[in-house]
């Protein structure tokens, strides 16, 4: 077997062109890394924090998604929509909340805790690759329960209860 080859001794096949994960497909993740980034962005914009997603089941398993929450963006509602994702990351995990900007340290308490991830398809420069669009506990299957109150009225589903991007 040389160096280059697998077990079975044939090289091992390099792959160029990896398609992005469907639009609206949802996968259980979890973060392998996440760290705060302060700073300039290579698109202008300030802080911001930068994780890893691995997806860990499914037909995606081992894909690999980059998010960026811009929770300093110059745009205020952009920065609060991300502040809110991060928030929501927070709480989705069972992770103790900074009172303040978060720590590399307080990052690093989202990973290896499983969550559902629902993905979109961004393009751009003849590139195509994935972004979160929204973040869900790790049981998540995207059906809704309807819960028997004892009458035919099914219960009240908050539509506004993801937090899109």
């Amino acid at each position: 077997m040389s160096f280059w080859g697998n077990a079975s001794g044939e090289k091992a096949e390099i792959v160029e062109d990896i398609k992005p994960i469907p639009a609206k497909t949802l996968c259980k993740c979890m973060f392998e890394a996440v760290v705060y980034a302060e700073g300039k962005s290579e698109y202008g914009t300030n802080d911001h924090v930068k994780g890893t997603l691995v997806v860990i089941d499914g037909e995606y398993k081992n894909r690999k998604i980059f998010v960026k929450l811009h929770i300093n963006d110059e745009k205020q509602e952009k920065a609060e929509l991300h502040r809110d994702a991060l928030m929501r990351l927070f709480l989705l995990t069972k992770t103790p909340v900074p009172e303040s900007k978060p720590s590399d340290g307080e990052l690093m308490q989202l990973t290896m805790k499983p969550i559902t991830v629902r993905t979109e398809v961004w393009e751009m420069n003849d590139k195509k690759g994935n972004w979160v669009s929204a973040y869900y506990p790790a049981d998540y299957t995207g059906k809704v329960e309807e819960k028997k109150t004892g009458t035919d009225t099914p219960a009240f589903n908050n539509p506004d209860d993801e937090i899109p991007f």
